[in-house]
């Protein structure tokens, strides 16, 4: 090739670039993707097509394409850090927490004030238990980008800092003095104070800031707690014991157990799942979608869809055996036969009707925890995504009422399906709650499953350091603390005749319902 064919070929890729680089910012992603193709037929070896053709792989959910294509940009071109974070993204995506680690430190080599490296490269770290590598990386992010309110939120869930910490004294200071801050990033602020204030026992400057922080959050959402009622109502006139007991199939034997953990968030399921989850024979599916994916668009079933639950008419026998089958074949590709698979999203109790129809071998293991306890927690904690009522008290009580009065109807319905733990009982007498726990689920007794999880056991939720931790009683009554703030809920709750225990009457650890007369 000549001189003149190769700047006609430079200027040639030059504007393709352009283009495709315009196209994809105005949401023009099939043609943005043809012209990076476009590229590559004119150079192969083209680091940068490679990349953002990879990236949008990515976003159409062509995984394997798009895995292949960002490790080709970073072969083409080692010293590329975009492509390199953006393949740890990509593996962080995959849960493949060592090779994204990997991704953001070669990223780090290149560029090493690159704060969303710093930042993801903390949040794994976190993840795998390794919190004194979390801390330094999250306190050199709030040096280089003061305005990066995840990081100070992030760091006030594994440190543990006082009201004189030096990132908390700076987070009160943006607050005070940034400009143009959002409102998810004033309440991750407020948030972050809250808990150093109760680190700190300020107890009612704390509930102050944590009242601040979740009106700002629950500013930006549109909950109805009346539609959520009203859904609540219509599973339990769907799924009544009437209706169940004509669909029920009785148990056949299954190659892989499946244990499903319920409950409030916060009320101990991330810490009843370590345990399990430290059994040599057990899988855990970590808080997987998949069963409400299926519940909301369940096999087999045609026309217009509404939203779960479908019309009782909708759920045929073979509809419910279909979804049962869906489920073992996704949630259970790569378990072992003679395992068993610990499913722990906690609203799963919306679908225990469901759960118990098209799976007839599943264990329901459901964790209570006291009301007031577990309100205040929900409270205290800003979600990644879900759970909009919990940023309103209000909010909080009619949602908690509405699980209490369902997980009620599901012991009518199912009492047998149900095997009940008590969280105060849990963390105060674990050597006998866990081995009940372990029998009803067809587990031996395995002593080492009262140790706390071992660094490097990937732990997502938001329990990431209380899991971690011997199992301790600390937390029992917690909410005593902040009686007066949480007033309106008490007395919301004793109208309802269940403050203080969970009551419907109390639930006994370890029971398994016999059906009321």
């Amino acid at each position: 090739m000549n001189r003149a064919a190769r700047r006609a070929r430079r200027k040639d890729l030059k504007r393709y670039l352009g283009d495709a680089a315009r196209a994809a910012a105005a949401g023009r992603h099939k043609e943005a993707e043809d012209l990076y193709r476009r590229i590559l037929e004119i150079d192969p070896d083209h680091a940068e097509a490679n990349f953002h053709l990879g990236a949008l792989a990515s976003r159409r959910g062509d995984y394997r394409v798009a895995l292949d294509l960002l490790r080709r940009a970073v072969e083409l071109k080692p010293d590329f850090a975009q492509a390199w974070h953006t393949l740890g993204l990509f593996y962080d995506a995959l849960g493949r927490l060592p090779e994204a680690m990997a991704a953001y430190e070669r990223a780090l080599t290149l560029v090493p004030d690159a704060v969303p490296s710093l930042f993801n490269l903390a949040n794994d770290h976190r993840a795998e238990g390794r919190f004194d590598e979390a801390k330094a990386l999250l306190r050199r992010c709030i040096e280089l980008a003061p305005d990066l309110a995840e990081a100070y939120y992030a760091l006030t869930e594994i440190a543990h800092p006082d009201v004189h910490d030096p990132a908390i004294v700076e987070a009160r200071r943006r607050l005070r003095t940034a400009q143009g801050l959002t409102p998810q990033q004033r309440a991750l602020l407020h948030f972050s104070i809250a808990k150093a204030q109760e680190n700190s026992g300020e107890f009612s400057r704390a509930f102050e800031s944590f009242r601040r922080a979740n009106a700002l959050k629950a500013g930006m959402l549109k909950y109805d707690p009346s539609a959520m009622s009203r859904r609540f109502e219509r599973i339990r006139e769907v799924f009544t014991a009437g209706f169940i007991a004509r669909h029920a199939r009785p148990e056949a034997p299954a190659r892989t157990g499946i244990v499903f953990i319920v409950g409030m968030p916060r009320s101990g399921t991330t810490l009843l799942e370590q345990r399990l989850a430290a059994h040599g024979r057990v899988c855990s599916l970590g808080e997987s979608p998949l069963f409400p994916h299926l519940a909301e668009n369940p096999p087999g079933v045609t026309g217009v869809v509404s939203e779960y639950p479908l019309p009782p008419a909708s759920y045929t026998d073979e509809v419910l055996a279909g979804l049962g089958r869906a489920y073992r074949r996704r949630a259970l590709q790569g378990v072992p036969a003679g395992r068993i698979a610990v499913d722990k999203l906690p609203g799963n109790f919306f679908y225990l009707g469901l759960i118990a129809l098209a799976l007839p071998e599943a264990r329901i293991v459901h964790i209570q925890r006291d009301p007031l306890d577990t309100c205040l927690s929900n409270f205290q904690q800003l979600y990644d995504s879900g759970q909009d009522y919990s940023y309103d008290l209000d909010h909080l009580g009619r949602y908690y009422l509405d699980y209490h009065r369902l997980m009620r109807h599901w012991r009518e319905c199912i009492p047998e399906r149900i095997h009940e733990v008590r969280y105060e009982a849990l963390v105060t007498t674990p050597e006998e709650v866990l081995p009940r726990v372990f029998a009803y689920c067809g587990l031996d007794w395995e002593e080492r499953c009262l140790d706390a999880p071992a660094d490097g056991t990937r732990i997502f939720t938001a329990s990431v350091f209380q899991a971690r931790q011997p199992i301790h009683s600390s937390s029992v009554g917690r909410w005593s603390r902040y009686r007066e703030g949480l007033s309106p809920l008490i007395r919301m709750f004793e109208r309802a005749g269940i403050t203080g225990e969970p009551r419907g009457g109390p639930v006994p650890e370890g029971a398994v319902y016999t059906r009321r007369t």
